[in-house]
């Protein structure tokens, strides 16, 4: 005797039936013969999605065109650091804390939170590749390594002083 184990339709997926074999001998059997225990496989109910299975692969830092191009131009860039200079900012950039970085030109908290993020750069030129620097941040970086770390400058602005608006005539009557 054979169990039929029932279609179930679920959405509009079918699960194949099941035939299987009754585990205990009958009378009329033949010793010989062994009980039959055959089953067709299951299919499954719907085809898992290649993408929820794996896990999507990250693009590293450095291999895409893009920032192939960028660290062309931050070595081109910082070949003019002398080697204490790309150790010093190199230090700055693995150790340092808030202040220290938001001390380089270009840096605020956003962009110190970048750089701790990257944590560890192998070399000064991986400082292009933090997000929220790109050349112009880079070529200000250097400049101010290159000077000895100390920071422009920058001219005072001058106060604006508002234009001075025309006087009304007093009186508002018109002399005749």
């Amino acid at each position: 005797m054979k169990r039929v184990i029932a279609t179930v339709s679920v959405l509009g997926l079918s699960m194949f039936s099941l035939l299987a074999a009754d585990p205990t001998p009958k009378a009329g059997d033949a010793k010989d013969k062994p009980a039959e225990t055959s089953t067709k496989k299951e299919k499954k109910a719907a085809p898992a999605a290649p993408a929820a299975d794996k896990k999507k692969e990250e693009a590293k830092p450095g291999e895409s065109a893009a920032d192939k191009e960028l660290l062309a131009h931050a070595a081109k860039s910082s070949a003019t650091l002398t080697e204490p200079q790309k150790a010093k900012l190199l230090d700055i950039a693995n150790t340092g804390d808030d202040k220290a970085l938001e001390a380089i030109p270009g840096v605020g908290d956003k962009k110190a939170a970048n750089i701790k993020a990257a944590r560890p750069l192998k070399t000064v030129d991986d400082l292009i590749l933090v997000k929220g620097i790109g050349e112009k941040t880079f070529d200000g970086i250097v400049k101010w390594a290159a000077g000895d770390f100390k920071a422009e400058e920058k001219p005072a602005k001058e106060e604006k002083k508002p234009a001075a608006k025309p006087e009304a005539p007093k009186g508002g009557k018109k002399a005749a």
